[in-house]
């Protein structure tokens, strides 16, 4: 068998099962409205018709032996490095001695020291509010607006969690959470960078499954992590892979409409800065691809949604210390500065205050630009862990963004980091470099613990985010812009 017939296999067996999806109910197996499972139907189909066409497309035609690949998949997995299989082996007791005990007992709350996290009762409040929506939706054709404020496909792409009913849909939920989260940490980390030292990966993924901003969104029952595995895979795709472009598109379109924090991807969908015309032609055919899935519950319910959005917007909600965007933070620190400053500072901030948020954008604001007009002006090309990584903190500073989304910052920063290798440029150089990657170090490592158990000038997580950007930002300059350049499968050094 050849890969192109092997394509279009695949592009069938997706087409006939959203087929079959489809027209279950014209043969008399439904009950003439499109369910949860048919759904799911849908989707993996088409998933599998664009992963087919791609193959069949795009990949070099060549034999393609399935038993030859299967043998060597089994040798490849059993010559694994050690330090993998010791690190399944720790998953395994992480489920089984830490998640079962602490998130699926009995009680229906979360089980661990006392108040460590905001909980509520029961356990996975934000998914059982959000599939409410999506089960009205499913069984009766209710608009979810305007009390839900989410894209109209996230109904369609959650559906299948209807399938479950509470609590295995809390259950289902943490462990697409825990494996999206591992994969996102440590799998795609170390094939960003093949061939360098992964210990850190290793460290960031495995302090982080303990961190508090990933517990809090186990607890939740939040889908970020799943978000942004799908942003992250299609980022790899469309850098590492090219073939499967359009796959890559589809994911990342489908992250966005779960979360809409991705966007702030975008640029990481430029592989050549000065390629104008495709770089255009790209981000059109991508907003005009999300724009008609938007219409995906129809007209009506799109204006909803576009009301319930600008409803939020207009009057923001979590004005709280778990809440680490820039406008939230600037809220509560005009209050009462944290204690850290002087009366008269105090009032020149708060009738400032507006200007003061718009400075913080602005400097969130040349972190990224300055990177991207250093890309644009150098003729740097392929795939950039710097960009990466200030686009990541972007995300998580600029929108409505709670600690559970802190997850997020793992795998980029892991990337960043393996990506990096010893410090040059003469001896001032390195020592602010040096005091760069300390501040980096301590900022992440702070934000593992919950604002409960810091002082008060650490009370929001945002001044953490912050420095970080900063850091990296100036890092970038200092060292970063000499580093070398993911190609596709090929490292340029510059």
């Amino acid at each position: 068998m050849s890969t192109k017939r092997l394509g279009y296999g695949i592009t069938a067996v997706g087409v006939t099962g959203a087929l079959v999806s489809v027209l279950v109910d014209f043969v008399g197996l439904g009950d003439g409205r499109i369910q949860a499972a048919q759904i799911a139907g849908i989707l993996v189909g088409i998933l599998l018709s664009v992963f087919g066409l791609s193959v069949a497309r795009f990949v070099p035609d060549q034999p393609f032996d399935i038993g030859n690949r299967l043998k060597s998949g089994w040798i490849r997995m059993l010559n694994l490095p050690v330090g993998v299989w010791f690190m399944i082996g720790f998953v395994i007791a992480y489920v089984c001695l830490f998640v079962y005990p602490v998130f699926f007992n009995d009680s229906r709350r979360i089980e661990y020291f006392y108040r460590f996290l905001p909980d509520k009762f029961p356990i996975g409040l934000d998914m059982n509010f959000t599939l409410k929506y999506v089960k009205a939706w499913v069984t009766t054709g209710v608009s979810p607006y305007p009390d839900s404020h989410y894209p109209p496909l996230t109904y369609i792409l959650l559906s299948p969690l209807l399938l479950f009913s509470y609590p295995t849909s809390y259950f289902v939920t943490t462990f697409l959470t825990i494996v999206s989260y591992l994969l996102a940490t440590m799998l795609l980390p170390i094939l960003f960078t093949p061939k360098k030292d992964t210990s850190l990966v290793v460290l960031l993924s495995v302090t982080g499954l303990f961190s508090y901003g990933f517990l809090f969104e186990l607890e939740r029952g939040q889908y970020y992590t799943m978000a942004f595995l799908l942003a992250l895979v299609s980022i790899y795709l469309f850098h590492q892979h090219y073939e499967f472009r359009f796959l890559a598109y589809m994911l990342f379109s489908f992250s966005v409409h779960l979360k809409i924090v991705p966007i702030f991807f975008i640029p990481m969908f430029i592989r050549d800065w000065h390629d104008w015309k495709k770089n255009i032609r790209r981000m059109v055919g991508l907003s005009l691809f999300n724009v008609m899935l938007l219409f995906s519950l129809g007209y009506k319910n799109l204006m909803a949604f576009i009301d319930a959005l600008m409803s939020r917007v207009e009057a923001p909600t979590f004005l709280w210390n778990g809440n680490h965007s820039l406008a939230n933070f600037v809220f509560n620190f005009v209050i009462d500065g944290y204690g850290l400053l002087s009366e008269n500072t105090l009032n020149f901030l708060q009738k400032n205050a507006a200007w003061f948020e718009r400075l913080l954008l602005l400097i969130v604001a040349l972190c990224v630009l300055s990177i991207i007009v250093h890309l644009y002006r150098n003729k740097k090309v392929g795939f950039n862990p710097y960009l990466l990584l200030v686009c990541t903190l972007s995300a998580l500073i600029v929108p409505v963004s709670v600690d559970y989304t802190l997850p997020m910052l793992v795998a980029p920063l892991a990337i960043f980091l393996v990506s990096e290798r010893n410090l040059r440029w003469g001896t001032w150089n390195r020592l602010a470099s040096i005091v760069l990657i300390l501040a980096i170090a301590i900022s992440y490592a702070s934000l593992l613990y919950p604002f409960k158990y810091k002082p008060l000038f650490l009370n929001n997580s945002f001044p953490a985010l912050f420095v970080i950007l900063v850091a990296v930002a100036l890092y970038y300059f200092l060292q970063g812009r000499h580093k070398e350049t993911l190609v596709g499968d090929n490292t340029v050094v510059e």
